[in-house]
């Protein structure tokens, strides 16, 4: 006010602010960390995608064709009979069945899946050549006759991309997360 005849000055020093802000833009710049984190969490994701046979919907189940051939070599590669007389498969063949997931004859796909992770994200893939049919779906077989359905068992689901988001937040915003291992999401679960 003119005339009053005194005048105050606020001084901020910023360079506490200015610290914390640069930190973050390094941890921006580098989230290995995260996604070193993250590779765990997808496996055990895919793993349970193979368990429940599809998440959050079921996969489709497997064609007649590909269960007689499941039944007919059983677990030794012995012929079996499959169908019994009144019809339908029969005791031993059922009993043949009920071990079986449907995308796990050999343990094969499953174990083929790998993650790898850098600064700047992950992934997660499979290297068998009838990987990507499974995932994907598609035609198949000798003259690409067979339809196989898609069954997607490398899928992220909500609460992975929540819990990815959560790690994320934490590395960027917790002055303390680049000294240490990321153990957890900041989100609730």
């Amino acid at each position: 006010m003119p005339g009053a005849g005194f005048s105050v000055t606020v001084t901020l020093d910023s360079g506490p602010v200015q610290a914390a802000l640069s930190e973050m833009g390094n941890r921006c710049r580098s989230q290995r960390p995260v996604w070193s984190a993250m590779r765990g969490r997808m496996h055990e994701s895919m793993l349970r995608n193979f368990r429940a046979e599809g998440r959050p919907d079921r996969w489709p189940p497997l064609a007649w064709a590909t269960l007689n051939g499941r039944i007919s070599q059983g677990h030794n590669g012995n012929t079996h009979r499959v169908f019994g007389k009144r019809g339908g498969f029969t005791a031993r063949a059922n009993r043949i069945l009920s071990g079986h997931k449907i995308l796990v004859r050999s343990g094969r796909l499953r174990n083929s899946v790998v993650e790898r992770s850098d600064a700047t994200g992950m992934e997660q893939g499979a290297n068998l050549v009838y990987a990507a049919i499974h995932q994907y779906g598609g035609k198949a077989g000798r003259g690409r006759k067979v339809t196989i359905p898609a069954r997607p068992y490398l899928e992220f689901q909500p609460d992975d991309i929540a819990y990815a988001e959560g790690l994320l937040l934490k590395h960027v915003t917790d002055p303390m997360a680049g000294s240490r291992r990321i153990r957890g999401p900041l989100v609730a679960r």
